[in-house]
């Protein structure tokens, strides 16, 4: 796929034209090798909340799934992006995205041990491992761990605890585990969340399928620690969420 591409919808030209090109561009990718810990349900909240503060954002899938195209197929276009990628081509593509002004591009990947999320670790400033909190679930975590230490070395790697049960004290045996590990956890827990689930489904985030839920609370939260340690400022084009509630209804 073209730079070419990357240009061709209406809502990305716009967003570029606000601020030029030659913003350093931010990336931010989310890896796992296990399925089903919600690696598309964080990347495309992250998203919405980046394009929905006016950045030019692409989300760019190299999930063999196209779990995050499926999604932005239901949004006839809304921002953000989705551009369908492939590991070998993903550092060509990033840089014609930065030249045409992107501002944040989020990298979803796919369920597996192979080089597409070795890439997608080597491009982002912040990789983020989504996991659930079960011990089973945390010790699966070691290849990831390993695979991305092993071929980046110091790239900070933060595991996001998804899916969290909204009671219980699984939660705190989690955080127990990996900080017994040194894995760094991010402070934000996305919980069990019907707006997660039913917004995916409908081509939506939690913050335009719901905005004044709970999920949205923590997703905003989450975008708000992500932009703190990925160096994203505040940005003065933000969409209110009057705007995003409308189109989530639309």
């Amino acid at each position: 796929m073209s730079g070419c591409v990357l240009a061709a919808a209406g809502a990305w030209e716009h967003a570029c034209a606000k601020r030029g090109v030659g913003w350093d561009m931010r990336v931010i990718a989310v890896v796992c090798q296990k399925g089903g810990t919600g690696k598309t349900t964080i990347a495309t909240e992250l998203a919405v909340l980046a394009a929905n503060e006016g950045l030019a954002t692409v989300v760019m899938d190299i999930d063999p799934q196209a779990s995050a195209t499926i999604w932005a197929d239901d949004r006839n276009g809304e921002p953000p992006q989705v551009v369908p990628a492939q590991a070998p081509r993903l550092s060509v593509m990033l840089a014609a995205a930065e030249k045409q002004g992107a501002e944040v591009v989020v990298i979803d990947t796919g369920p597996s041990a192979d080089s597409a999320g070795l890439a997608a670790a080597r491009a982002a400033d912040i990789v983020l491992v989504p996991a659930k909190c079960t011990i089973r679930d945390l010790k699966a975590l070691g290849p990831t761990i390993r695979s991305i230490a092993d071929s980046v070395p110091g790239k900070r790697v933060v595991i996001v605890l998804s899916m969290v049960p909204v009671n219980g004290s699984v939660t705190r045996e989690a955080i127990h585990y990996l900080e017994a590990a040194r894995i760094e956890v991010c402070p934000v827990r996305l919980h069990q969340r019907a707006a997660y689930y039913n917004g995916l489904g409908a081509g939506r985030s939690s913050v335009e399928w719901e905005p004044s839920g709970k999920a949205a609370g923590e997703a905003r939260r989450l975008w708000k620690w992500v932009c703190a340690q990925a160096g994203i400022s505040e940005q003065p084009h933000a969409r209110t969420p009057e705007r995003a509630h409308a189109s989530a209804r639309a």
